[in-house]
């Protein structure tokens, strides 16, 4: 009974560790379902999330997320998705005016964005894909250095207590490698992701 007892305290304990080393701190809304050749969707969303000294990072790293998930009107085939972030992947960041925020180069950039690959969606499935090049991060002092690809960087000052919005559109051409009918079904099209509310400043 202890053994058991002590195994099931270090199971709860890891579980908390998994919920408290990632947080989000902003989530969008899905986008529309988009179909392709053989009636197979897809939709996506953007999301930003912060992990604390995660993968050898001496602060908090902070970076854009987008995630996919399979939305065919049935369950079907898995969907294969090329993801090449550097060509098909553009966010924009704006104030709540419409205003568009500048982006620009950061020294904290760590290498591009990931480079193309390709992920397979099982039916009713979701994935989430890290956008941002390492290392994005919380500066010591509250600020935030937002990255997005292939070279896009926002400075946000931690004493900006109004809203930004982010928002992008994902798209996918097919490949030359491609054959259409084969399995898994080879999705393409373009996902325009809805904007997201981001508050440096968090409640």
């Amino acid at each position: 009974m202890k053994v058991i007892a002590l195994f099931l305290l270090f199971a709860s304990l890891n579980a908390s560790f998994a919920v408290t080393d990632t947080n989000i701190l902003a989530m969008g809304e899905w986008s529309q379902p988009v179909a392709d050749y053989s009636g197979s969707k897809i939709r996506g969303r953007l999301l930003i999330c912060q992990s604390i000294k995660h993968r050898g990072s001496s602060g908090i790293d902070i970076a854009v997320y987008l995630e996919l998930q399979e939305h065919s009107d049935s369950y079907g085939r898995p969907v294969q998705v090329f993801c090449d972030f550097r060509k098909g992947l553009h966010c924009e960041l704006s104030d709540s005016s419409g205003n568009v925020a500048k982006s620009e180069f950061s020294l904290k950039f760590n290498g591009p964005a990931p480079g193309p690959f390709t992920c397979i969606l099982q039916s009713d499935s979701s994935v989430r894909l890290r956008v941002s090049p390492i290392v994005g991060c919380r500066e010591p002092n509250g600020d935030w250095d937002l990255l997005g690809p292939p070279f896009q960087s926002w400075y946000l000052d931690r004493n900006n207590t109004n809203a930004f919005y982010l928002s992008g559109t994902f798209k996918v051409n097919p490949t030359n490698s491609v054959v259409h009918g084969s399995s898994p079904d080879v999705w393409e099209g373009t996902l325009i992701l809805p904007k997201m509310k981001v508050l440096i400043k968090q409640p």
